[in-house]
C-alpha cells in the first residue's frame, strides 16, 4: 500500500573502519514489501553517497492459524486445549482469538512470549473488557518468559487479544509466542474417597479410589490414572491421581499399611482373680498393646504396652470375682520414628469364676 511500516535508526559509519556494519530483525506477515535505501541521516537531513551491500535471510515464523484476526468479527477461533503458535508482526500489532467453555469453571491461559513485552485483554461475548495481564517483560537470559494465568469464566464465549505492548500502546515489541487455553479441570481440585489404613498382607496393596468432581464421578482410564507408592510393606504410602483426557494436574493422597489383627489363640480365667492371654507371633511388628474394659463395644483402656514381638502372653491379675472382663490386643510398628498402630483383635470376653 506505499504506508511506512518501519525505518532504521540514525546510522553513522565508524569513523575508523570506513564502514557500519548494522543487522535488523523484522518480524513481519506474509505479503509483499518494498525497502528504500536512502544517504540521508533521517528524513532528508544530512545527505551522503557511497556503495552499500545489501543481504535478506527469511525465517518462517511457523505460526499454526490463519490472519486476519485484527477484529472481533474475523477473530481466529481457537481450539482450547491445544497450542497455538502466533507472531506480533510491525504490521500486526495485536492477534485476536475466540473460544468457548462449556460450563462454570477455571481456566488456565498459558503463555510463552518471545516478545520483550506482551498483554493479554479478555473480552467477554459483548466485548467487555473483563481481565488483563500486567506489565509482563521477557526473561533477558533465557530471551523468553512463560507464565500461567488462572481466570474463572462461567459459560460461554471470549475474545482474547494478544499485544506486544507493554501496557495500552507504550514500548511496542513483537517477536512470536505460544498460547494455550486450558480449559481442562484440575484433579487437584477434586475430592477422593479411600480407606486410609489397610492392613498388611506381604502383597502389595491397593486401595481401590472413587473420584469425583462437583459431584460427578470421574471414570478410571479415561479421566485419571492411578499410581500406587511404598503400598507393600508397613508405613505410610502413597496413591497419585493423575488426570487424563479433559482432566490435568496430579492429586496425591496419603494412606498408611498397618499391622493386621492379631490371632488370639488362649483368653480363660487362668487362676484366682487372674486372666491369661496368648496370641501368634507376628515378627512384622516391633509389640503389642493390651486393652481390658468392661463393657464389650466401649470403654477399653490400655493396661500393659509389650515392646518385644517374642512375647506372645500376658496374664492380668488381681480380677473381681464374678466380673466379665474384655481384651483387646493389638500390633503397632515402629518405623523412622513413627509408630503405626494396627488393627486390633475382637474384644475377647473372660469371667472370673475363681
Amino acid at each position: 500500500m506505499g504506508e511506512e511500516i518501519w525505518y532504521s535508526n540514525y546510522n553513522k559509519w565508524n569513523e575508523n573502519l570506513k564502514y557500519k556494519t548494522d543487522l535488523y530483525d523484522l518480524d513481519l506477515d506474509s505479503g509483499t514489501y518494498y525497502f528504500k535505501v536512502t544517504g540521508y541521516e533521517r528524513g532528508e537531513w544530512n545527505a551522503s553517497t557511497g556503495n552499500y551491500t545489501f543481504k535478506m535471510k527469511y525465517t518462517d515464523a511457523k505460526v499454526n492459524y490463519k490472519e486476519p484476526n485484527n477484529d472481533f468479527s474475523e477473530a481466529y477461533v481457537l481450539r482450547t486445549d491445544t497450542k497455538l503458535k502466533g507472531q506480533i508482526a510491525i504490521n500486526d500489532p495485536y492477534d485476536i482469538m475466540k473460544f468457548s467453555v462449556s460450563r462454570d469453571m477455571d481456566v488456565r491461559i498459558v503463555m510463552t512470549s518471545y516478545m520483550k513485552y506482551y498483554t493479554l485483554d479478555l473480552y467477554n461475548s459483548a466485548g467487555e473488557s473483563i481481565w488483563n495481564t500486567n506489565y509482563k517483560e521477557w526473561n533477558a537470559n533465557t530471551g523468553y518468559r512463560k507464565d500461567t494465568h488462572t481466570v474463572t469464566l462461567s459459560a460461554g464465549s471470549y475474545y482474547l487479544k494478544v499485544t506486544g505492548y507493554e501496557r495500552g500502546e507504550w514500548n511496542a515489541s513483537t517477536g512470536t509466542y505460544t498460547l494455550l487455553v486450558d480449559t481442562r479441570v484440575s484433579v487437584e481440585n477434586a475430592s477422593a474417597d479411600f480407606t486410609e489404613y489397610k492392613p498388611y498382607t506381604g502383597k502389595v496393596v491397593k486401595p481401590p479410589v472413587s473420584v469425583k468432581y462437583h459431584g460427578a464421578t470421574l471414570r478410571k482410564g479415561i479421566d485419571y490414572e492411578l499410581t500406587y507408592k511404598n503400598n507393600k510393606n508397613i508405613g505410610a504410602a502413597a496413591i497419585l491421581i493423575k488426570g487424563k483426557g479433559k482432566y490435568t494436574g496430579t492429586k496425591k493422597l496419603k494412606f498408611c499399611i498397618v499391622p493386621e489383627k492379631p490371632i488370639v489363640t488362649k483368653a480363660e480365667n487362668s487362676g484366682k482373680g487372674a486372666v491369661t492371654l496368648k496370641w501368634k507371633r507376628n515378627k512384622n511388628v516391633s509389640g503389642y498393646y493390651i486393652y481390658r474394659s468392661m463393657k464389650k463395644n466401649s470403654g477399653y483402656v490400655k493396661i500393659e504396652d509389650i515392646s518385644n514381638n517374642k512375647t506372645v502372653s500376658f496374664k492380668d491379675s488381681n480380677l473381681r470375682k464374678g466380673s466379665v472382663y474384655y481384651y483387646k490386643i493389638q500390633s503397632y510398628k515402629k518405623k523412622k520414628g513413627w509408630v503405626y498402630n494396627g488393627f486390633s483383635s475382637k474384644g475377647k470376653a473372660v469371667k472370673i469364676k475363681r
